[in-house]
Order: structure tokens, then C-alpha cells, then sequence
């Protein structure tokens, strides 16, 4: 096992990039760039570009970490999985069933609800849908899974969408199966972690001078830019660390005021760089401008108006920058010590999904056996990815939408 800075892997980064140089253009992916001088920090970010991509699915991927070669492969990586998921690659897999049909392939105690479908949606199993069949990792038994949830993007006539559109949620890659399903799960539960917080945030800031030496020398790189950085810890049900990274700008007036990320990982200090990484990269996102998903937040803000976009950025900044209740970084679970390979990754995090009542994982792998990668797309039955564009919700965020004071009982809005 290769520890990276913001993961880990079976073999090195450098020799992961040798591989997918030989895939690449194939897949349509034209070049992977370094887009780090277009910013101040210095921090490595990287861009895929694949200019063919679908209509309405990014066409311009990032990478991250703390080396240029592990933002590279990141780039590379993400440009490759969002290839794969696109559902014209597939159509001889995909099969037409009814809801009742998908759900007889379930195990007990899993059911549609908690695949999270869109709020308010009226769910029949005679529901007419398109599926495809994955794999529940720790039985080995075989699922029907919505193809809504495997592919992005995705279309069909005579089907019934139920989950507010596609998106890349669990989507990941290795060089290994297990090494991919473990990005896949780190993400899943990073983007349940999320969604709980857009109802409550407890997160604390995590003290600078208990940070580890890789988050001192990333702060350093921020502050020398004249920027500011503010790292957070979120407790969470699976006793996995979870952190929140925000760059900032000193104005809330300022073009990129605040740029945030985030980061779960079983090792604490995995999912802290992963965290910073993301927010640089975030950044640096919005500077280059060529991911099109920066542009509904400029659409949104055009027009509610530039004074509301303001107050939400002052309330986001008075509420990442509370400093009431710290917390050491030594303090916050990391199982860093138990993790010695793969396997022992592998066994961490379904702990931690146990500990949350998650018993199953499904998987519907997207490449060919002789592919120098496995690219998979990971869903986990019960885990929320609330966005306020699909509005998907399963039970236990309804149950804690519920049980929220009148005042905050609503979905998050877009300015959240």
C-alpha cells in the first residue's frame, strides 16, 4: 500500500499516470493540465479536459493533493470515471423493470426509501424504471440498482425518474477494485456528513497549533498569499474524521470571498489535507472558470442580488470563524495506527458504517475487466446526498427535518 498525502494507493501516482496516459485519449480526455500558477498559493491543482463530453456534465475535471503528481492523477482519475458513467457506454446492460421488480432483489432490510428518492415523489412498485445489476460487496449477492444512481448522465423514454436527475456521488476509481471502492465509500459518507450539517452545523475549529506539519506547511502557502485559512472538525455517527477547509479572502466584497472543502477519510490526516486540497482547488476553479457548475451559484446570486450575496457570505464567514468551542487535532479519532494495507482500510470503514446501521454497499462496475483501472460507481442504501436542486431525501434526514424547530424545518436552500 502507497500512502499519498490525500489517499491511498496500491502503487504509486506516477506510475498510476503512466497508465492512464494510455487510456486517455481514447476516452476523449485531450489534455491534463497544471492550472497552479493561475492562482497565488502554489498549492498543486491540475485540469482534465474532455471538450466532447455530454451536454450538461462537467467537461473540465480537477485534481488535488499536496505533489504535483497526486493533483495529476487526480485530474486524470476524475476525467476517466466521469467518461465511463455516461450511460451511452452501457446500453446493452440496461434493462427496463418495475420498481416491485427492482426491490425483490434487495436483502432484508433494505428498501427504495433508502435509496433516497426526491422529496414529495410517490414511489409504486409498479413504477416503470430502467436498472442495472450491481453487486452487494459483502455478501456478493446480486442487486438491481436504479440506473439514475450508477450512471451520470443519464436518459431513457418510458422511464421514471425518481431522483431528481443524476449526479457523481460514490463515483470513484483505483488501481485495484477494493482500492477504488474505498475512495468510493470515503466519499458517500463525506457527502452524508454534509448534508446533516446543512441542518445543524457542530462543527469546531481545530486549534493551529495542534495541526499536523502537512496542514502547517498548506497554511503556510494560504497566509503567504495574504489569504486566510480555517480548518474544522465535524463529529459524525461513524466516528470517522470529517473536516472542513475555507480559504479566505479578507473582504466579503471580494470576487472569491470564501472557497470551501472537504474531507473524510479514516486517517485523520488524510481527510485534513483532503479538506484543504479541495477548498485551493475550489478556488482556483472559480479562476480558471472553466467548470460549469460555478455557474448556477453566479445565476442564483444575479438574481437575488449582489446585497444578498454579500450578507450570505458575511453570515458564512461569522460561522466558519467561531472559535468558541476548539478542539486539538490529537484529539479527534484517527485509526491512522490499525491501517496498514488495503484490507485493513477496507475493514475500518465498514466498521464505521456499521456503527451508523449501514449493513450493505452496493457496487455496479463501469470498466472492462482488462482496463488498467477499476472505475465503479459505489452506492450505500441509507446514506443522504442532499442537494437543493434534486431534493432527494431518505428516511433518517426526513426524520431529522422533522424533528428540527419550526423555524429551521425546511430544505436547504440554494444559499445555504
Amino acid at each position: 500500500m502507497q500512502r499519498l498525502s490525500s489517499s491511498l494507493r496500491s502503487i504509486s501516482a506516477e506510475a498510476s499516470i503512466a497508465n492512464a496516459k494510455l487510456v486517455a485519449r481514447d476516452l476523449g480526455i485531450t489534455r491534463v493540465t497544471d492550472v497552479t500558477w493561475l492562482d497565488k498559493i502554489g498549492i498543486p491543482v491540475f485540469s482534465g479536459i474532455r471538450p466532447y463530453a455530454a451536454p450538461e456534465v462537467l467537461c473540465v475535471h480537477a485534481g488535488k493533493g499536496m505533489r504535483a503528481e497526486e493533483a495529476k492523477i487526480g485530474a486524470y482519475m476524475e476525467s476517466i470515471e466521469f467518461a465511463l458513467a455516461d450511460y451511452r457506454r452501457h446500453m446493452s446492460r440496461i434493462k427496463y423493470g418495475s420498481v416491485g421488480e427492482i426491490i425483490s432483489t434487495f436483502p432484508a432490510g433494505m428498501t427504495f426509501p433508502t435509496l433516497c428518492p426526491q422529496w414529495g415523489y410517490a414511489v409504486g412498485e409498479t413504477t416503470s424504471l430502467c436498472y442495472v445489476e450491481g453487486r452487494e460487496i459483502f455478501s456478493g449477492n446480486t442487486v438491481r440498482m436504479p440506473a439514475d444512481l450508477v450512471f451520470h448522465p443519464f436518459q431513457a423514454s418510458n422511464h421514471s425518474s425518481l431522483f431528481g436527475g443524476t449526479n457523481t456521488n460514490g463515483l470513484c476509481s483505483g488501481n485495484t477494485e477494493q482500492e477504488a471502492i474505498i475512495h468510493g465509500i470515503c466519499e458517500v459518507l463525506e457527502r452524508d456528513v454534509i448534508s446533516f450539517n446543512r441542518l445543524r452545523n457542530e462543527s469546531r475549529m481545530v486549534t493551529r497549533s495542534s495541526e499536523p506539519d502537512s496542514i502547517r506547511s498548506m497554511r503556510k502557502k494560504v497566509e503567504e498569499a495574504n489569504l486566510s485559512l480555517i480548518l474544522r472538525y465535524t463529529s459524525n455517527e461513524y466516528d470517522l474524521p470529517f473536516f472542513s477547509a475555507y480559504v479566505l479572502q479578507p473582504n466579503d466584497t471580494d470576487a472569491i470571498a470564501i472557497a470551501d472543502g472537504f474531507g473524510l477519510h479514516p486517517i485523520a490526516e488524510v481527510a485534513a489535507v483532503r479538506a484543504v486540497a479541495e477548498a485551493v482547488q475550489s478556488r482556483l476553479s472559480h479562476i480558471h472558470g472553466g467548470r460549469d457548475d460555478i455557474i448556477e451559484r453566479v445565476a442564483y446570486f444575479e438574481t437575488h442580488g449582489r446585497d444578498h450575496e454579500i450578507l450570505a457570505t458575511s453570515m458564512l464567514r461569522a460561522s466558519v470563524s467561531d472559535s468558541s468551542d476548539p478542539i486539538d487535532f490529537e484529539e479527534i479519532p484517527s485509526y491512522e495506527r490499525s491501517i496498514t494495507d488495503l484490507d485493513s482500510a477496507m475493514w475500518q470503514l465498514r466498521r464505521a458504517m456499521q456503527k451508523a446501521g449501514f449493513e450493505y454497499c452496493v457496487t455496479v462496475p463501469l470498466s472492462e475487466p482488462d482496463f488498467p483501472f477499476s472505475v465503479i460507481r459505489v452506492v450505500i442504501p441509507g446514506a443522504e446526498h442532499v442537494d437543493p436542486k434534486s431534493k432527494r431525501v431518505g428516511p433518517r434526514f426526513a426524520h431529522a427535518l422533522a424533528s428540527q424547530p419550526a423555524a429551521e424545518s425546511s430544505l436547504p436552500r440554494e444559499d445555504a
